[in-house]
Order: C-alpha cells, then sequence, then structure tokens
C-alpha cells in the first residue's frame, strides 16, 4: 500500500497555492524521511492568473523537491482539465517539466471522461515513461448504481495507469464504503486509490476500510488540510500503520506550523461541510461561503437552504426615500475607497486632512469603520462617508462606540438578505441595497460607483497582510472584473492590487 501526500496540493486551497520557504523546507525534511510513497506539491499551469508558484510549478521548485526527497520517493503533479483547451495546450505544459515528474493526475468528472480520454491517451503515447492517473470525482453520486461504476471503470482504463475514487463531497459513511467493497468485488470491478474529504469527520474511517480492503494507494495530508474540510490525516495513517518514525523532530516542526496556520484558516470537519454533504451541496461552494465571504457556518448552511447561489446578482437599488440621480448631482469632488489596512492608523489621520472636505470616503468593511473612528479620535473629519457592509459584517458593527454617531456617515450599502433592525441606529441615513450573497465589497463598491458615472476607483489603505490571501485574492478577482466594464484603478497608498500610483499630495 502507497501514501500518496497531497498536503501542499488540497492545501493550496487555504493560501492560493503560496507558501513560505520555512514550512516547506521543514514539510520536505519530514517527508524526505517517512514511508510516504508519493509527493505531490501542487499544479503545473500556464493559467495567467494570481496564484501562487505551487498552482504554477516549474522546473526551479520541483528541482528543490527532487534533490530533498529520497530516492524512493516519486513526484507527482495535477492538471486542471478544465485549462486544456486542445492538445497543444498540455502537450506544452508536460513538455517543460517531463525530467522532474514521476506522474500526472487529472481530477475528472465522470460526465466528461468521452472529451478528455483523447487528449491524454495522445499524450501518454508521446510520454509513456510516467504514470496517469485519474481522480474520478463526485463518489457519492455515482457509486450506488454498479452498472455505471462498471462502465466508468472500464472507460478510465483506455487512459489511465491508477484510477482513484474521490469523495468530493466528503458523504459516503464508513457503512457504505464496506457494502460498496463488497458489491464491487462480487462484479470484479477494481480500482486503485482512494481521497476521502472530511466533512462528517469519515475521512480517516473511510482510508482504513479501503486499505484493508486492498486498495493500493490512499491520499493522505499532514492536519488534514486541504479544500473545505480537508483530508484524511497523514500522520493519523502512519500511527494507525504503526509506522516507526525515525526523526520525531522534524515531523512535530512541520505538525507545529501547521496546526498554527489551522488555527488561523480553521480547516477541517464541521456542522456545514457536514450539512453541505448530506445535502449534495459542493463543499468548494461551501467553502466560498466561509472562507471568501465571511459568513459564520449557521449563517452559510442556512443560506444554501434558502437561496440559488449561482444568481448571485449585484443589483444595487436605493429605497424608497432616496432618488439615484440626486446623488449624481451631488458627487462634485473625489471619491476615495478605504480598505482595512492597517497602515490607516498611521497615516490616514494626514491623509484625510490633505483631503478636500467635499471628497467622500467610501469605508468597505468594519474595519474600516474602526480605523477612521480611530483617526476621528486625533483629527475631526468632516468627509461624508458611504458604509458598506456585506455579509456578516453588520454583526461586527460596534453600535456603542460614542465617535460613531460624529462620523457622517451620509450612506450605507447593504445586502437585502442580511439586514438587521440594528441598523435602525442610523436613523437620517440613506440606505442602498444589493441583491447579493456577502460579496466582495470592493466589488459592491465599483458596481456602486459605475451606477453614479464615476468611472475611477481611487483605492487607500488595501495593502493586504499574511492570513488574508483568501480575500486578497478575491479582491483581485473583483479588480479584473471592474477593469471589464470600464473602471479605471488608481492607488494612493502601498498596495497589492495591479492599479496606477498617484500620489495623495498633488493638487490634481
Amino acid at each position: 500500500m502507497e501514501i500518496l501526500d497531497c498536503t501542499l496540493r488540497d492545501g493550496g486551497y487555504y493560501t492560493n497555492w503560496d507558501f513560505d520557504f520555512k514550512l516547506v523546507n521543514e514539510y520536505l525534511n519530514a517527508v524526505s524521511e517517512l514511508p510516504i510513497k508519493i509527493i505531490e506539491p501542487g499544479y503545473i499551469s500556464n493559467a495567467d492568473d494570481n496564484k501562487g508558484p505551487f498552482y504554477h510549478l516549474n522546473k526551479k521548485i520541483l528541482g528543490i523537491f527532487k534533490k530533498k526527497i529520497n530516492k524512493n520517493q516519486k513526484i507527482f503533479v495535477m492538471i486542471n482539465l478544465k485549462e486544456i483547451k486542445n492538445f497543444k495546450d498540455i502537450d506544452k505544459l508536460v513538455s517543460q517539466n517531463i525530467n522532474l515528474i514521476d506522474g500526472i493526475r487529472f481530477a475528472i468528472d465522470p460526465k466528461d471522461l468521452k472529451k478528455y480520454l483523447p487528449i491524454i491517451i495522445r499524450l501518454k503515447k508521446k510520454f509513456s515513461k510516467i504514470e496517469y492517473c485519474f481522480n474520478l470525482m463526485y463518489a457519492s453520486t455515482w457509486i450506488k448504481n454498479l452498472e455505471n461504476v462498471k462502465k466508468i471503470i472500464n472507460e478510465s482504463r483506455k487512459a489511465a495507469d491508477n484510477i482513484s475514487l474521490i469523495d468530493s463531497y466528503g458523504a459516503i459513511t464508513p457503512l457504505e464504503m464496506k457494502n460498496f467493497f463488497t458489491m464491487i468485488k462480487k462484479l470484479r470491478i477494481n480500482f486503485d486509490g482512494v481521497h476521502f474529504h472530511n466533512n462528517c469527520n469519515f475521512a480517516l474511517a473511510n482510508t482504513i476500510i479501503s486499505i484493508n480492503e486492498g486498495v493500493k494507494r490512499a491520499d493522505t495530508t499532514f492536519t488534514g488540510m486541504g479544500r473545505g474540510s480537508g483530508n484524511a490525516e497523514t500522520e493519523y495513517l502512519l500511527a494507525y500503520l504503526k509506522v516507526n518514525v525515525q526523526n520525531t523532530f522534524n515531523l512535530s516542526n512541520l505538525l507545529d506550523s501547521l496546526n498554527k496556520m489551522k488555527k488561523k484558516l480553521e480547516w477541517g470537519p464541521s456542522y456545514a461541510y457536514a450539512y453541505a454533504a448530506m445535502r449534495g451541496f459542493s463543499q468548494a461552494k461551501m467553502m466560498n461561503l466561509i472562507q471568501n465571504r465571511r459568513l459564520d457556518q449557521g449563517l452559510a448552511t442556512n443560506l444554501i437552504k434558502q437561496f440559488d447561489l449561482k444568481k448571485n446578482e449585484i443589483d444595487i437599488t436605493p429605497n424608497s426615500n432616496l432618488d439615484i440621480k440626486q446623488l449624481k448631482k451631488k458627487i462634485k469632488s473625489k471619491i476615495f475607497i478605504f480598505g482595512g489596512g492597517q497602515t490607516c492608523l498611521d497615516k490616514g489621520p494626514i491623509f484625510i486632512k490633505n483631503l478636500k472636505k467635499t471628497d467622500l470616503i467610501i469605508a468597505t468593511s468594519n474595519r474600516t469603520l474602526e480605523n477612521l473612528i480611530n483617526v476621528y479620535e486625533n483629527i475631526h473629519f468632516e468627509n461624508e462617508i458611504v458604509l458598506i457592509l456585506t455579509g456578516n459584517e453588520i454583526k461586527k458593527l460596534n453600535f456603542k462606540n460614542k465617535f460613531i454617531r460624529k462620523l457622517r456617515i451620509k450612506y450605507i450599502i447593504l445586502e437585502r438578505n442580511f439586514f438587521d433592525k440594528k441598523i435602525s441606529f442610523f436613523k437620517d441615513k440613506k440606505i442602498f441595497y444589493s441583491n447579493s450573497v456577502a460579496e466582495n465589497p470592493l466589488l459592491i463598491a465599483g458596481i456602486f460607483l459605475k451606477k453614479l458615472r464615476y468611472l475611477k476607483l481611487n483605492l487607500a489603505f488595501f495593502e493586504g497582510g499574511q492570513g488574508l490571501e483568501s480575500g486578497m485574492y478575491e479582491t483581485l478577482n473583483s479588480i479584473d472584473y471592474l477593469k471589464k466594464i470600464g473602471m479605471k484603478i488608481f492607488s494612493y497608498t502601498k498596495t497589492y492590487i495591479p492599479s496606477i500610483a498617484k500620489s495623495p499630495w498633488l493638487n490634481d
């Protein structure tokens, strides 16, 4: 039986495939001394995006792994087939890395087998020395139909050297897994590997059952780090197999570092992921609600019952007392969009003092508002503020702060489904509503300005920071969209957002 560790590849969903050198070094020191047969560091990809280096593995990174792992270990990479349009795309991608990899894995929806089989068969003929693996996704939706199972496996064997069953929803129970093996043995159907997600805390149990039933390969990750609820834990499987760890120091260092990350990023099983799994709701969508859209688990669970999240429309409409045409006429000065960066606390006072009193400030979160309150305590400014509160942000609002009443919050943008009666605190304020669900506030700000025919995004205090990777990635996607609809992006402070630098000290 082989262990395939995919900590960095699957864990990349939490870090945007960006890991610091110290952690990578700890990882390599630990795995090189363990009976882990295959290491999967990430993806190879030529996509033009903002994902980190472990989504875009190259010769330099793969070379480091090749040198550090032991001679009996192999390196596999994954290719996202959604990025592949034709054979030329995949041929170029593999050619660049072929000398440093031992295998390629493809995560495939069984419905798409016919679409991708010809391309992979052709690839296999050209590069025959490496192993080709199919990760057949959404297993909980098709394993009960044995005729369909047989058909899927037979089709996959045309190109795949290894076929793994992937419980994408984390919905298969141990009893179902045991019964499945009993049934396929009668039909003389077999597959090679397993990859379980941990939505219902079944991943390790299902992995052990599969090993005991003769499966040749099991996917695991250290501390279970992986998309959504995560995966079966490598260290727990090693303990079950009674593996004698040669250097407990190296393993301890790795686990300590990952557990610190786990506290911050919060992967692992939960009620929300379990609820999603048992109702056939994608854990990718649930992860998007919890991580990217910043919803607590109860609210995220409630939302999937009520809304079609595919229709996440940003249709900003004013309440009955507000005429947006009148608002257009009032905008005669610059509009600045403030992020929640900590630099606002230090540089905000002089920045705001330099603004014209007629300049409008858009605050994109509760954190931004807190920063503005802090600034107001030092310098009383008169600029009007538009406050954007999406998703759970309204719950974080400190209504008791004595300075909140003194700020000139002129307008508020809320998401209709997150309205809170506490907002009546702002009795004299005008409210705009969006039909979106916990959408990125910068995206809402941009669309709001587009409605006002103000086509500039003047950004300040969007410096980003460690531990904010998912939010930063979401913001970058929002920026890409806003550029497409004609918005010009400027930044008046240091930022991670692609933009034209502007000086706040020039009178332009």
